[in-house]
């Protein structure tokens, strides 16, 4: 952009934008020549080489060195003559020859020599490192290129007397030589937020047809350089570029090795060039990109020089649909004839019926790829969340605070599944986008069968809640794979408290008679009317963890420390108790039902307030910290029946150790109802503690028990509801039955019904009529409107072999059948505004799947190739391509 002696730095104001056009076009009166403002310059990052030699005889400055430099906001239009002069006269170096460098990678890439050329022209992007190389004091110059693997050998292929790429030779640059495990299995380096690109370029670089299209360097004779939609030849050259050094064939290019890993900088440099919103180092859509590919490739690669005009051809349902079809297809290819669309074109069958007059209209569109709706038009109104429910083994009576007891809440007696254990129920639930909390445990209980006073919603990680969310709280950021607690608990109006974090301070004094958990001054919370405190219980435990051996200590040694391990434990509490009425309550909670019989139990615990546990085989510690880490010097005296002072603060939470050898006397008695523990019997005893650090031993990961493998309960339960509803992911085939149901048109678009001569919604239906020998699917993952931006973790699962679309196609079926097998998958994992692309391929050398992780490259299992982040699938006709 910008003529050669366009602006450089400068703010360009209306006043000074009509100077700058006058000076550039030769005159201020009449403008003779066609002129071009450049808005916003080019920001680069000027070294000068005496920096690299201060940095050289300082070890340890690396990270100031890497920062030394001036940042420049250039036009691209300038020259490279005009920018060396830009510089030298900045950084106030006179009588001096100077070399200037693209310093790529903080190396020496490429020699800015030609003096006439535009920084356009030799490929300096946004952010680009420049080095100023200064002579030494003999006058010379001692920086050397450093040479990319196999520049002789490509050279010669990139030569201007083929046509192909002149002077392009050093654009993608080859960054590890080190033998692949087989052709094509090469990196693909990160530019910076480039994971989108290298993800797309995977998929199409390992889809056989156009692979070998572009290596073998056949479409050079397809070169469409004048198509005014196309890229003047450019973006199929650049692919053709890149596709050489990932798939070296030795018949185009004898002696040329396979790399393992490449920088596809003059690529990434073509893309931005012709799709400005490319430019730059933001995070894109790699389906955004997917499509700009497969119709910029087309362009360049179009056989049809002079495009006719065709009229639009619109059926009436009268005519066969296959003559209507090829009377489109017809006309489509009067201005469409490429390899691309031979190998990505399909028609899509559309129809259209007006609600008033029942017109109807059929149009048989092409398209290159499919996007699946994963929900039906009304569930994408919805927000949908994973909830564990973690019922009460034996729903409590009104006299016991959370395990039953003197709360004051009528409660239901019925067991929870699973024989008396703590077992969370993993619920898919789903409220109106842009829903409270609150909208969400009612949405719950009705899921769980409980009253909504009964259900308190919370997010753990790591054994600790990190976050109790009353009926308030905003659902927006919560990610759409994590994991919400839901717990029943007697009374849920504890946990509705306005202040968003709970205090985990039981007591703000000390009281040296009842071991530090009475009140004197006034809660920091907003008091719900509740005359119960919500209670979050701890379970800790005297672990022994191993040190490696290393270099400064010889042998290995073994540390112990306490650390939370299982789920945490909620429940309510009346405020004005005893510390004894305090360790019976929690003691009920962690016991199994007394009887099979819930009645029975319930009669039990009503009459003598007795549970299975003894509450003197643990010990309450008062939390300091919300994360349990901190709690006081002394337990909380469990046989004090003296009330405490001034009743408890609406909010607590405890850390319950149990006694030395209480594990391995109780196992077989009441560990069973402890959330997220599950230990032998009791005729294993020997072996019980072993049993139970190896079954609830920490982990980083997520949800109630914090990836604790020792959450036994949650697990069964997990495993069990996944047997029960199969893989638990969405079938392939019935997102193409989401694809294909009717839908009615929003009033943002309507339709012009030709007979009622009016805009109406009408209902659209969308079929295939016919399938391309290359199916690119775009799972829509992605949803945006005027209120929200949402992404959907709906796993999906496809088949990598043998997909069968017989049915789904309307129009005759291929002489070669409508099987399918996979060849590649774009994943995308994380949030909607960043997260991170891989990619996964099926070799065609060695017929394994590898997963492309920018740069780095490893075979994978196939079962491992959906992962549950399944965002592009390229499919390719069986018996049509050997894969």
């Amino acid at each position: 952009m910008g003529d050669k002696g366009g602006l450089v730095g400068r703010r360009c104001g209306p006043e000074a934008m009509r100077r700058g056009v006058a000076e550039n076009s030769g005159s201020g009166r009449g403008l003779s020549r066609r002129a071009t403002v450049e808005l916003y310059g080019l920001n680069i990052k000027v070294i000068l080489s005496t920096d690299l030699a201060e940095t050289a005889l300082a070890p340890g400055e690396e990270e100031k060195g890497e920062k030394r430099g001036r940042e420049l906001n250039v036009s691209k239009g300038q020259t490279v003559r005009e920018l060396k002069e830009t510089i030298m006269k900045t950084f106030g170096i006179e009588g001096k020859d100077v070399r200037l460098w693209d310093y790529f990678q903080q190396k020496p890439f490429s020699l800015l020599d030609v003096p006439s050329r535009t920084l356009g022209d030799v490929n300096i992007m946004e952010n680009n490192d420049l080095l100023v190389e200064l002579p030494d004091a003999s006058g010379n110059f001692s920086i050397k290129k450093d040479p990319p693997a196999h520049s002789s050998t490509y050279s010669s292929y990139g030569s201007s007397s083929n046509g192909y790429g002149a002077g392009g030779a050093a654009e993608n640059a080859v960054v590890s030589t080190v033998p692949p495990p087989a052709r094509g299995v090469c990196g693909l380096q990160n530019l910076g937020n480039t994971c989108f690109m290298n993800s797309t370029l995977q998929c199409l670089s390992n889809t056989p047809p156009l692979r070998e299209y572009f290596s073998s360097g056949r479409f050079l004779q397809d070169m469409n350089r004048t198509n005014p939609l196309g890229h003047e030849g450019k973006l199929a050259e650049s692919f053709g570029e890149l596709t050489q050094l990932m798939w070296p064939d030795p018949k185009v290019r004898p002696g040329a090795l396979p790399c393992s890993s490449l920088a596809p900088r003059g690529f990434k440099y073509q893309m931005g060039r012709f799709r400005p919103e490319f430019q730059g180092f933001q995070q894109h859509d790699s389906s955004e990109l997917m499509n700009f590919l497969l119709d910029g490739l087309h362009e360049d690669l179009n056989r049809v020089v002079d495009k006719p005009y065709v009229e639009a051809v619109e059926g009436d349902g009268t005519k066969p649909d296959t003559e209507m079809a090829d009377l489109f297809l017809e006309g489509y290819r009067k201005r469409n004839d490429s390899v691309i669309h031979d190998l990505f074109r399909g028609q899509f069958k559309s129809t259209l019926v007006c609600p008033s007059c029942q017109n109807v209209s059929v149009t048989f569109d092409p398209y290159t790829m499919v996007s699946l709706p994963l929900t039906t038009a009304t569930e994408e109104k919805q927000a949908f969340f994973k909830v564990q429910i973690w019922r009460n083994p034996a729903s409590s009576c009104p006299s016991g605070g959370g395990g039953g007891g003197a709360d004051g809440v009528e409660t239901s007696a019925t067991a929870a599944p699973g024989g008396g254990r703590w077992r969370p129920q993993t619920k898919r639930v789903g409220v109106p986008k842009g829903s409270k909390a609150g909208e969400l445990r009612k949405a719950v209980a009705e899921a769980a069968g409980v009253s909504a006073n009964r259900i308190a919603l919370c997010q753990v990680m790591r054994s600790y809640v990190f976050k109790v969310l009353d009926d308030l709280a905003t659902l927006d950021y919560i990610h759409g794979n994590a994991v919400i607690v839901a717990h029943e608990v007697a009374d849920s109006a504890p946990f509705q408290l306005t202040d968003r974090a709970p205090s985990s301070a039981y007591s703000s004094s000390y009281s040296s008679s009842y071991g530090g958990y009475g009140s004197t001054a006034p809660p920091p919370e907003t008091p719900s009317s509740s005359a119960n405190s919500a209670v979050t219980v701890y379970f800790r435990r005297l672990d022994t963890a191993t040190t490696p051996s290393t270099y400064y200590y010889s042998s290995s040694y073994a540390r112990k420390n306490k650390t939370l391990f299982g789920a945490p434990l909620l429940l309510s509490h009346p405020k004005e108790t005893t510390p004894k009425a305090l360790y019976e309550a929690v003691a009920r909670a962690i016991s199994p039902p007394l009887s099979s019989d819930p009645a029975e139990s319930q009669s039990k615990e009503t009459g003598g307030g007795v549970s299975q546990v003894c509450p003197s085989v643990f010990k309450l510690f008062v939390a300091k910290d919300v994360y349990g880490s901190s709690v006081d010097a002394e337990a909380v005296d469990g046989k004090s029946e003296v009330p405490i002072d001034r009743g408890m603060k609406p909010k607590v939470t405890l850390v319950l150790e149990f006694e030395d050898g209480a594990p391995e006397a109780l196992a077989g008695s009441f560990l069973p109802g402890i959330p997220g523990v599950a230990l032998p019997a009791p005729s294993e005893a020997s072996a019980a503690s072993a049993a139970s650090a190896g079954a609830a031993g920490g982990g980083e990961g997520d949800g109630p028990s914090g990836g604790d493998g020792g959450a036994a309960a949650m697990e069964e339960a997990e495993e069990e509801e996944e047997e029960a509803k199969g893989s638990g992911g969405l079938p392939l085939r019935a997102c193409f039955d989401l694809f294909s149901t009717p839908e009615k048109l929003s009033p943002e678009d309507v339709w012009y019904c030709g007979k009622c001569k009016d805009h109406v919604q009408a209902t659209k239906t969308m079929e295939l009529w016919s399938v391309p020998d290359v199916l690119v699917l775009h799972l829509k993952r992605f949803s945006y409107n005027r209120y929200s931006r949402d992404k959907l973790e709906t796993e999906v699962d496809f088949p990598l072999d043998g997909f069968d679309l017989s049915e789904l196609v309307k129009g005759p079926s291929n002489s070669q059948g409508e099987l399918f097998d996979c060849v590649a998958v774009s994943n995308h994992m994380g949030s909607l505004g960043g997260g991170h692309y891989t990619a996964s391929a099926r070799n065609v050398e060695d017929g394994k799947w590898y997963k492309f992780n920018d740069s780095s490259t490893s075979e994978m299992r196939p079962e491992a190739v959906n992962s549950g982040n399944v965002y592009l699938l390229v499919y390719v006709r069986r018996g049509k391509f050997d894969v």
